[in-house]
């Protein structure tokens, strides 16, 4: 990964957006990290990455058996009626 300041990054901009594919870039500000420019590739992917793993974590609420909105006011209210 390429590090350069925001100052750096506006003056050429072109060279580190031609540069993307072969690494992202991280803008520092006053020295710390304030951003990071990718690749719109790159970043498909991560989006990508991102949906399957959401994707498996819905899967696996499913087969472990989620509860829905009215079993759980049911047991909201069971514990109300227990508690009077």
């Amino acid at each position: 990964m390429l590090h350069t300041s925001l100052s750096d990054f506006r003056n050429r901009i072109g060279d580190y957006l031609a540069n993307l594919r072969n690494a992202p870039v991280l803008l520092e500000r006053r020295g710390k990290p304030a951003a990071v420019v990718l690749s719109y590739e790159e970043y498909q992917r991560l989006q990508e990455a991102e949906d399957a793993w959401w994707g498996e974590r819905a899967r696996a609420a499913l087969e472990g058996g989620m509860v829905g909105q009215e079993e759980v006011m049911a047991r909201l209210q069971e514990k109300l009626d227990a508690s009077s």
